[in-house]
C-alpha cells in the first residue's frame, strides 16, 4: 500500500534527521574536509580522485567515500603535499594528497 511505503519513509527521514550532523566547512580552500574532491596519489594505482560525502551518499566505485571511511579520515584537515597513512586491506599505505577541489557546485 502506498500509506504503508509513505509511513516508512518518513520514518527514515526522521531517524535521519534525528542522527544528522553538522559538519564545519574546511578553514582554508585547500584544507580537505566534508564534501571536499582531493586528488592522491596511491601506491600501485596512480592518481585517484576522491570525493568525502556523507555515508548515504558513498559509493567508492566512482569515487565516493563516506566521511567516516579510514582513508577519508586520514585526508581531512590535509592539504597538497601532505602525506597520509592510512591502512587499506590490512596493508598500512601512504597516500600523496595531490590537489584539493572545495568548490561546491552550482
Amino acid at each position: 500500500m502506498e500509506a504503508d511505503r509513505l509511513r516508512r519513509e518518513l520514518r527514515y527521514w526522521t531517524a535521519r534527521q534525528a542522527m544528522a550532523q553538522l559538519t564545519p566547512p574546511p578553514r582554508t580552500a585547500d584544507e580537505v574536509g566534508f564534501g571536499s574532491r582531493v586528488t592522491v596519489d596511491w601506491p600501485d594505482r596512480g592518481k585517484i580522485d576522491l570525493q568525502i560525502v556523507g555515508d548515504d551518499e558513498a559509493d567508492p566505485s566512482i569515487g565516493r567515500i563516506g566521511w567516516r571511511a579510514p582513508v577519508a579520515a586520514a585526508l581531512v584537515g590535509n592539504g597538497p603535499g601532505d602525506e597520509v597513512e592510512v591502512s587499506v586491506g590490512g596493508r598500512n599505505l601512504w597516500l600523496t594528497i595531490i590537489a584539493v577541489d572545495n568548490q561546491t557546485e552550482s
